[in-house]
């Protein structure tokens, strides 16, 4: 099975800090044909980056909230499946689509 373009840049082993910080430096190259993609694009990253930022109080609550150290991929994991429509969202910024 081919991994998706959305599985590929979230398999990632960094911290979740660089990760936003490089989606978020090449939203406005990729995208400054799209201005609104280019909002939409930072409007996903910025909520994730929030989410992320917040697992340590989310953590109080849901003991299986991974660690803010942990990679990227096991943060976003866990973040798609408490919130799928961030998924939802950076997927179709990821393809290009609309809402």
């Amino acid at each position: 099975m081919q991994e998706s373009v959305l599985e590929r840049i979230t398999a990632d082993k960094r911290p979740i800090t660089e990760w936003i910080d490089d989606a978020l430096g090449i939203v406005p190259r990729l995208y400054e044909h799209d201005p609104e993609l280019s909002r939409r694009a930072e409007r996903v990253l910025h909520g994730i980056a929030s989410s992320a930022a917040n697992l340590d109080c989310i953590r109080t609550d849901d003991r299986s909230a991974p660690m803010t150290d942990a990679p990227a991929e096991a943060i976003l994991r866990y973040l798609f499946a408490r919130w799928p429509e961030t998924r939802k969202e950076l997927s179709r910024v990821v393809a290009g689509r609309g809402r």
